[in-house]
């Protein structure tokens, strides 16, 4: 199997991301060299932090949680404090989390804005003279594939994080352990139910907290975590319980005393069903919006790539750390080989006659033919 041969015949790549993934020589070789030979976005390039699984636990259990207690306190009648109270300590614990991850991208940033190769950490030493074989057939200099990645990766990793965690139907899951079971049983009620404007209201206001509440409440959540992460100790929790009243408890418990209010209005009040109505259809719609854009998005993506690897794969470089040619010169690389003499990479560079672009055709494997007419992929 050829690394380099696998990467340039791949429409899309998934990073498990770890604190080490751009510590190690082999990993962020191959991420780079998958930046040079494709066209990367957000689309073709996935990056999903291993972190996040215990983000998303955090999240549904949160969500769950509060659920289970407002049902419980609803039934048994106690003092609705209660809710509050649990919803500020599980708002804490998942604010703490999302501070971990906001900390992890701001050490990641600052990884690759000081990347170096050379420090690049390899358990095998002898894979590091193939690694820098190959780098150095694709770029000609280390120095100008630390700039690459500098230059280049950040802004790739910096947009497949984005401003929040998670996709929308991410956020539609964790709210649907709180509220969208509520909108089930309503549903599931009406056919035996003496008032169905009451329970056609309670399952359009839970389709609402679902679709459209909980998912703006935890992007804002996540995005006001990214503040003042030099916090420790007292400043951090007092921060993040803050966090949890301000953004959560107070706003979050005000809009459910009105919508809950708009519902009991419902049985008998024509402009209160109009308004829930309304309120419910706008969130549907807007589900199915961002979901079809979304859908749609990786779609044009996937045809695009399609359509530009028909033949020889070609990337433009842009960067202030390549060389100024005056004229335009041919790199033609040998037979790169290792010790056991497995391992062989082609490459073929060509600088054009300006400065900041480099247009690389790469062929892998024993053949110096271009990739889209004789190369294939081993993996």
């Amino acid at each position: 199997m050829k690394l380099g041969a696998f990467l340039a015949h791949s429409d899309e790549m998934l990073i498990l991301y770890t604190n080490v993934y751009l510590q190690k020589l082999w990993t962020v070789y191959e991420v780079a060299a998958f930046l040079l030979q494709q066209s990367a976005s957000a689309y073709n390039m996935k990056v999903v932090p291993v972190s996040l699984v215990g983000m998303l636990l955090a999240a549904v259990w949160w969500s769950y949680l509060q659920g289970v207690t407002g049902i419980f306190l609803l039934i048994s009648e106690l003092n609705l404090a209660w809710s509050g109270l649990i919803g500020t300590l599980g708002g804490a614990c998942y604010t703490a989390a999302v501070r971990t991850w906001q900390r992890d991208k701001l050490l990641m940033q600052e990884r690759l804005l000081s990347f170096a190769v050379r420090e690049c950490r390899c358990t095998v030493d002898g894979d590091r003279h193939i690694i820098y074989s190959n780098i150095a057939a694709l770029v000609q200099a280390l120095d100008v594939f630390d700039q690459i990645v500098r230059d280049e990766l950040r802004p790739v990793f910096k947009a497949a994080f984005g401003w929040c965690s998670f996709e929308y139907y991410h956020y539609i899951f964790i709210g649907f352990a709180m509220t969208g079971t509520l909108a089930l049983d309503y549903i599931a009620i009406l056919p035996f139910s003496d008032s169905p404007r009451f329970h056609v209201a309670g399952a359009l206001i839970w389709t609402h907290w679902t679709l459209i509440v909980w998912p703006v409440i935890f992007t804002s959540l996540e995005i006001l975590m990214s503040f003042k992460l030099s916090y420790t100790g007292w400043k951090e929790l007092l921060f993040s319980v803050g966090a949890s009243l301000g953004l959560v408890v107070f706003p979050a418990g005000v809009y459910e005393w009105l919508t809950l209010y708009l519902m009991e209005k419902a049985a008998d009040s024509n402009a209160a069903l109009a308004l829930i109505l309304a309120l419910g259809i706008i969130s549907i719609t807007w589900a199915i919006a961002a979901l079809y854009k979304d859908a749609c998005g990786a779609t044009r993506e996937r045809r695009r790539r399609r359509q530009l690897s028909g033949g020889n794969v070609v990337k433009k470089v842009t960067g202030s750390a390549l060389p100024d040619e005056e004229k335009c010169s041919t790199l033609q690389g040998e037979g790169l080989e290792d010790e056991n003499q497995t391992n062989k990479v082609e490459m073929t560079s060509s600088w054009p006659c300006h400065r900041g672009q480099l247009d690389c055709e790469t062929a892998v494997g024993g053949s110096s033919a271009p990739i889209g007419e004789e190369a294939e992929a081993t993996g």
